[in-house]
This record gives C-alpha cells, sequence and structure tokens, in this order.
C-alpha cells in the first residue's frame, strides 16, 4: 500500500512539473514579444533639430548661437507675479553682449523670444509684440500692458 502511494504521489508530482513547464515556456515566450514592444528609447537620444538634448536641460539659444542650459546661462531670472500653478515657473532672460537684445524663456512655451531694445541710455526696454520688458526694481515683463513676471 505504501509504495502505491509512493508511486503515484511521484506519478502525480513528474506529471504536474512537465504541465508547468510546457506553460512557462509559452509564458515566457510571449513576454518576451511584450519587452520586445515596450522598449524604450535611449535617455539622451532625444535630439532636437540644433542637436540639443533635451533630457539633460539643453535648449537652442538664439543669440549665443549653441545649445545652453538656462538656469545656468541666465542674465536674470523672472517669477510669475499670479503664481496660479502647484509649481512656480521661471522666465529666463538671457542678454547679447551689448544688450541691445534680449532672448526670453517663458515656461510652458517651446523655443524663445527675441526682444529688442528700444528708448534712450538709462530709460530702455526690450519690445516684441505683445511684450515689453522694462527695468524696474531687477526687470519686469508685460504682456499686454499688464505685469506677468518680475526678478531680478
Amino acid at each position: 500500500m505504501k509504495k502505491t502511494i509512493l508511486v503515484s504521489s511521484v506519478i502525480t508530482l513528474l506529471v504536474s512539473c512537465t504541465g508547468n513547464n510546457q506553460q512557462s515556456e509559452t509564458t515566457a515566450a510571449e513576454d518576451s514579444t511584450t519587452h520586445v514592444a515596450s522598449v524604450s528609447p535611449k535617455v539622451g537620444s532625444d535630439k532636437d533639430e540644433h542637436g540639443c538634448i533635451g533630457s539633460a536641460g539643453y535648449q537652442w539659444s538664439v543669440l549665443k548661437n549653441k545649445c545652453i542650459r538656462t538656469f545656468e546661462e541666465a542674465d536674470a531670472k523672472l517669477m510669475p507675479i499670479e503664481d496660479t500653478t502647484t509649481y512656480r515657473s521661471n522666465a529666463v532672460l538671457i542678454f547679447n553682449a551689448d544688450q541691445s537684445k534680449v532672448e526670453l524663456y517663458m515656461p510652458d512655451q517651446k523655443g524663445s523670444l527675441i526682444l529688442n531694445r528700444t528708448g534712450e541710455e538709462g530709460n530702455y526696454s526690450w519690445k516684441n509684440d505683445s511684450l515689453d520688458l522694462f527695468a524696474w526694481k531687477g526687470y519686469a515683463l508685460r504682456k499686454n500692458g499688464k505685469a506677468i513676471f518680475h526678478g531680478d
């Protein structure tokens, strides 16, 4: 009787292991197919048309004619006056050598805007369509006459 139970147990064990092995081979084949389909791109392979790597914080600067990190190259950072978001996003200013132009990077906007200097020495402002940047306790940026950013 003991031999019969022992032999039955061994056979049951062998049969159950064989079935799981076939099932796990099928599952492994399905997993490898799924894995190939979900391969993500390499970090740093997100170059833009100028060769700037966005995931490393680089953006193209028209005035400097090279890829820059705005947080490293900023001549001034402006904070929003009315902060309605849950996080604070700064606008960044980068001036050319003689300050006749300023490159403006605004949050949630792709690329930059170039503002040209107007006015007389001591009373300069930089303008572009609806935007106006002027010196006042650092700098202030207005859009359609309403101040939207300030800082130094």
